[in-house]
């Protein structure tokens, strides 16, 4: 498994008014996007990383209980199949965005919290 970096962290809230404004207005994060009705907020850093927060109200992202975060890795399926093979357990699928160039599944790491495979868009060459 070719581990590239990381480029993804979220966290679940119960406070996600406060907490959108702690990371927000206390910190400076550049807030990129906001969603009300879902409890959902995403914090784009200069480094291109990643910074996304889940409230009560997040329905999709009711299986997270800790913060996570994503290992870039470079072959999904592969990276996914090796810790499968070491006894990782996995606790979602293989998920792919709707141009299925971008990949993710969740795993739970032996100190019991929760992290992520993530594949990036991969360029195709031109046919």
């Amino acid at each position: 498994m070719k581990i590239h970096g990381i480029s993804w962290a979220g966290a679940p809230t119960e406070t996600f008014a406060s907490t959108l404004d702690f990371f927000e207005n206390v910190l400076g994060l550049h807030l990129a996007r906001r969603m009300e009705k879902i409890d959902f907020a995403m914090f784009r850093l200069p480094s291109g990383q990643v910074f996304e927060i889940f409230g009560p109200k997040s329905k999709e992202h009711n299986f997270m209980k800790t913060p996570a975060i994503a290992f870039d890795v470079e072959d999904i399926e592969e990276a996914r199949e090796e810790l499968e093979g070491k006894g990782i357990h996995f606790v979602t699928e293989i998920e792919t965005t709707p141009s299925g160039n971008n990949a993710w599944t969740y795993f739970v790491g032996p100190d019991g919290f929760l992290y992520e495979l993530w594949q990036k868009e991969q360029v195709k060459p031109a046919a």
